[in-house]
């Protein structure tokens, strides 16, 4: 998964870190590169994937958008060019070189008049991966220009308060696996203000809470027990509810 990501990400498909999770932004990214390579779009990562990604030409070396015929002469980032091919692939692939050319025509145009991509270089990588897979609906159907007023909400919005992410360093590898956990669909899908709050709130929760039970002294067996009849709290209500459930279940082994 990671030699996936790292290839589409040198071939100017944005798969975000390379960090062998198949994430929205990463299943996008090979959609994007099977659509390009007239392969079906499955979204799925395999070897076979790897070996089409590594047979791939370098992005340089292929006809770059701005070399096609149109009127409207404008410089795209490898990431909003990525993004104006995924819009104008089913003309590209189904109606023909006529239809594809007005796409590209209408969507250069359309960049042309709106806002140009952001920095998000002050992003932490966390940050960069949510706001790209928040934004991953408008750079692969609706193309740059829209993609990259997403990326402008987005960022604009992580100028309020709570919106920027806390320092997570102090807490145990249960606590960040269960506040990650927990805001995911945040991450995902509402974007990084959306995700960053998420993860202020559920660490405000766990202070006011304080700290976990200390499992140390169980068995290997009541270990695992007590972790699985309290998945449901780690992976889905956060770290606080997750180490009340810890409290809980040790108590009753008292």
């Amino acid at each position: 998964m990671q030699a996936i990501q790292r290839k589409l990400n040198e071939l100017g498909y944005e798969a975000g870190t390379a960090d062998g999770l198949m994430g929205r932004g990463t299943r996008s990214a090979i959609i994007a590169f099977q659509q390009d390579r007239g392969l079906a779009a499955t979204g799925v990562a395999d070897q076979a994937l790897l070996l089409q990604l590594q047979r791939a030409p370098a992005l340089t070396s292929t006809p770059s958008v701005d070399s096609r015929p149109a009127s409207t002469s404008v410089q795209l980032s490898s990431a909003e060019s990525a993004s104006l091919e995924a819009a104008c692939s089913t003309d590209k692939y189904v109606n023909g070189p006529a239809a594809y050319r007005a796409c590209v025509e209408r969507q250069k145009a359309a960049l042309a008049a709106g806002v140009r991509r952001p920095n998000l270089n002050a992003l932490s990588s966390a940050e960069q991966q949510s706001i790209e897979a928040a934004c991953s609906t408008d750079k692969y159907v609706n193309g740059p220009a829209a993609y990259n007023q997403c990326l402008s909400r987005q960022l604009a919005a992580m100028s309020g308060q709570g919106s920027r992410r806390p320092d997570l360093s102090r807490l145990s590898t249960s606590e960040r696996q269960s506040i990650e956990a927990a805001c995911s669909t945040d991450k995902y899908v509402n974007g990084p203000a959306a995700y960053n709050r998420c993860l202020n709130t559920q660490l405000a929760a766990l202070d006011q809470q304080g700290g976990g039970p200390d499992l140390s002294r169980l068995s290997t067996a009541d270990r695992r027990s007590i972790e699985s009849a309290c998945s449901t709290d780690k992976y889905v209500n956060g770290p606080a509810a997750y180490n009340r459930c810890l409290s809980q279940q040790l108590a009753r082994l008292r």
